[in-house]
Order: C-alpha cells, then structure tokens, then sequence
C-alpha cells in the first residue's frame, strides 16, 4: 500500500472551480488514480471539465501518514462518506498498548 496528500483543482464546464488537498492510500500514487479519487470522491453532480493534481507528497509509512492526517476536516469527511482508512484506523487502534496495572 502507499500513502500521499495531494492536491486538486477541478473545473467544472459552467466555469466554477473548486481547490482542495487530500489525503490518499492505494496500490498505486499516479496522475490516473488521483484524479479517479477525485472524481469519486469531490466531484459535485455537475460535469467537471478538468480535474488537475499537483503537489502529491508521498509518505513511506502508513503509521506516519495516518498521524499526518487523521485529525484533519478532511480525513474526517472521507472517513464520514466512505469509510475511507477504516482498516489502518483499526489497526491503529488494535496495536496501542493498554496501561499496566503493575
């Protein structure tokens, strides 16, 4: 798996244009499968004209990554929509060592 922030630029054919950034996992970081995560993601339900990704920042590791950017609005909303990162949360939950009563 691999990890990123990006961010996106998409005009939409009326001429309205939306800016955003955010964070992404997946098998592949590229041109092809930001914009797809883009487009399932952010799109609004009108026809946008060009979706365009620029300063993608790759992380190495998911434990990194997840601390980057688990606090943002961001993470919060694709978390709410599509349970974006349910696993890694998960996992991070599951590897925190409880307290010792000793």
């Amino acid at each position: 798996m691999k990890y990123c922030t990006f961010k996106y630029r998409i005009v939409y054919e009326d001429g309205e244009i939306t800016n955003g950034w955010s964070p992404f996992h997946g098998e592949e970081i590229n041109n092809f499968t930001l914009t797809r995560f883009v487009n399932h993601c952010f799109l609004k339900t009108k026809p946008a004209k060009v979706i365009v990704i620029s300063d993608v920042f790759k992380i190495s590791d998911a434990a990194l990554w997840l601390a980057h950017v688990q606090h943002t609005v961001e993470f919060k909303y694709l978390r709410a929509s599509n349970g974006f990162a349910a696993q890694l949360m998960n996992g991070s939950r599951n590897n925190r060592q409880e307290p010792s009563s000793e």
